[in-house]
This record gives structure tokens, C-alpha cells and sequence, in this order.
């Protein structure tokens, strides 16, 4: 795949800014929802087939075949996308007010996902005045980033992985009594033996960064699709 123009970036990402404000609009204290922005391959807690523009609550278990990817809006700052033989849980979806929440009220939005397996590139952006902060926890380790973030994760039955590229990442693996930052270009490792920080390569480093912006640039182009399909 192509690395996608600049210009065709920025309007992938005005159009997600304006899909974040509309479905800001629509959000309440009692029932939030993730947006499937693009689905292939991909299973809804094991039971039916995942599609695009569908809203999936908290507590779903997204899935998907060796082929398979989903692309999912979590809140109006926060974009995944999960790659193939994978799956995740959406633990929480949240946000805090402070006055009337369609007038600038809303504070502070928070996500917490579990990845089970597979990989995953999660991008986190400044909401308006609003922070952001998204969780992710594997069977090893939780991670924490704020807005300005876009990294990758990578779970499996020997290690968990993750990689940034822009902004930081604080890790937190389980039994440790530290706490990590990963800063881009830099990678961590959590496994039997502890938790460690690896060198990467130049190549490597071109690689991931690669991956994370081809992963952007498809979050991006299909909250456009969905920002056109809602209008």
C-alpha cells in the first residue's frame, strides 16, 4: 500500500473531526458506543459478523479471521484498528462533565480496551478543550496514552509488544513496581523474563512507522466514508 498523500490526510481527518462532533452530539451518561468505521473478516462477541456504521457498546469483544481487520471509532479522539487473528474487548467507554455537556461541558473522555491477542495501532487526538486518555491492558501489562499519540501493540502467547511513533506511552507491566514510558522510536517488551526495553533498528523503526502510518491513513479515509454515509 501507498503512503497517502498529505492533502488527502488532512481531509481524512477534517472529515473524522467533523464524524467526532456529530457523534459527540449524540452521546449520553447512560449509554456511549463505539463506531465500527470499517470492518472485513471481523465477529461481534463470537455470534454474527461485524459491520461498517453499526455502534457496538462497552463490554463488546470484537474478533477477527487471519484476514480479517476492524477499524473503530472508541470516542470522538480515539481511533483503532485491529489487525488479523486478533481480538479485543471494549471494558469502558466513559467521560467526565463539568456543566451542560452539549455546550462544552464534556471534560475528560476515557477508554479502556483488553487486547487478547493480535496486533493493534491506536491513535489518540485533542477533542476540542476536553482531554483524552486511553487504556489498553494485555495479560502481561496495562498502558496508558494521552492525546497526541499513535503507536502500536502487538499480543501473543510469548510477549507483549508495543512500539511508538508519536507522542508517549506509560507501561505498566503486571508485578512490576515501575513505570515505563516509551517515547517514539522506542519499543518495549514484557514477557517471562521481565520487562525490557529493545533497541530498534533503523529499518525497524522505518517499518513500524510505516505500519502506523498506513494504519492511520485508513482509520482516517474510513471516518471520512462514514462522515459522508451519516450526513
Amino acid at each position: 500500500m501507498q503512503t497517502l498523500r498529505p492533502a488527502l490526510l488532512r481531509w481524512g481527518f477534517a472529515a473524522y473531526t467533523a464524524l467526532s462532533m456529530a457523534a459527540c452530539g449524540r452521546i449520553t451518561s447512560s449509554r456511549m458506543e463505539a463506531i465500527v468505521l470499517d470492518a472485513h473478516g471481523a465477529e461481534l462477541d463470537s455470534k454474527r459478523l461485524l459491520f461498517a456504521g453499526e455502534n457496538i457498546p462497552s463490554r463488546s469483544v470484537v474478533s477477527t479471521s487471519l484476514a480479517g481487520s476492524a477499524a473503530l471509532m472508541l470516542l470522538p479522539n480515539m481511533l483503532l484498528r485491529l489487525g488479523g487473528s486478533a481480538e479485543m474487548e471494549i471494558d469502558a467507554l466513559t467521560f467526565a462533565v463539568d456543566g451542560n455537556e452539549t455546550d462544552g461541558g464534556v471534560r475528560q473522555r476515557a477508554a479502556t480496551v483488553q487486547l487478547r491477542r493480535g496486533h493493534i495501532v491506536a491513535r489518540v487526538e485533542q477533542h476540542g478543550y476536553n482531554n483524552a486518555s486511553l487504556t489498553l491492558r494485555t495479560q502481561r501489562a496495562e498502558m496508558r496514552s494521552d492525546a497526541g499519540a499513535l503507536f502500536e501493540i502487538t499480543e501473543d502467547s510469548v510477549a507483549t509488544i508495543a512500539t511508538c511513533v508519536r507522542g508517549h506511552l506509560d507501561m505498566f507491566p503486571f508485578g512490576a513496581d515501575h513505570v515505563s514510558t516509551i517515547w517514539p522510536g522506542e519499543t518495549m517488551r514484557v514477557d517471562s523474563a521481565g520487562s525490557h526495553h529493545e533497541p530498534l533498528t533503523a529499518a525497524e523503526r522505518e517499518q513500524s512507522e510505516k505500519r502506523c502510518a498506513q494504519a492511520e491513513g485508513v482509520l482516517l479515509l474510513a471516518a471520512t466514508a462514514q462522515f459522508e454515509a451519516r450526513r
